[in-house]
């Protein structure tokens, strides 16, 4: 009966890290195959938008001040991140660029990838 017990103790022990090790490759590979998309500049409607992105281990919310036509300030209002959180300048690139197609920040490209996102989601709001 011992022998029972200890196997399935093992085998718990095992499982744990394999379905946490599963699950953040999961997250990896979602983010990855994300797809950002430049939005045009010209008609976008003054305003302040926000946008939002959740993926398995980084949620980011931002909101984005468009002002004739044009991307004047991005304010991350929420970034949780695992080491990502250099990658928050990034929202200076996409300022300066006027655009989504920008670098993503070496060493923390998961999160730049979302933070983009994010902000594509603003902007896409902008039409609404």
């Amino acid at each position: 009966m011992r022998i029972k017990w200890w196997m399935i103790v093992m085998a718990l022990v095992l499982l744990f890290p394999l379905s946490i090790g599963f699950s953040v490759w999961q997250g990896i590979r979602e983010i990855q195959q994300m797809e950002v998309y430049d939005v045009s500049l010209t008609e976008l409607a003054d305003g302040i938008y926000t946008g939002r992105q959740d993926t398995t281990g980084i949620k980011v919310e931002v909101s984005v001040d468009v002002s004739d036509g044009r991307i004047t300030a991005i304010d991350i209002l929420e970034h949780e991140n695992g080491r990502g959180s250099d990658a928050e300048v990034i929202v200076d690139d996409v300022i300066a660029a006027q655009s989504l197609s920008v670098d993503s920040i070496s060493g923390a490209t998961l999160s730049s990838t979302v933070i983009l996102k994010a902000v594509e989601e603003a902007l896409l709001q902008t039409s609404n």
